[in-house]
């Protein structure tokens, strides 16, 4: 989890903003789409809590295109 930490802030450290957008997962990887989401939202709440200077929440293209249109 370090490892992804620092990649994260690599990534806000070069960029103009504070957000990032990282996919997860690909075309067939949530067919069994509540499991995943239950294990994903253990693993979320856990990385929160240790890193909270790097948030993890679910988002969308929209959603991460209005926080960089605030941006700019």
């Amino acid at each position: 989890m370090e490892h992804l930490r620092r990649v994260v802030k690599t990534l806000i450290d070069n960029q103009d903003g504070n957000e990032v957008y990282m996919t997860y997962g690909c075309d067939f990887s949530f067919t069994q789409a509540e499991i995943n989401y239950f294990f994903l939202d253990r693993v979320m709440k856990h990385w929160n809590s240790i890193f909270p200077d790097v948030e993890l929440i679910y988002s969308n293209p929209g959603k991460f295109m209005e926080s960089v249109k605030k941006i700019n």
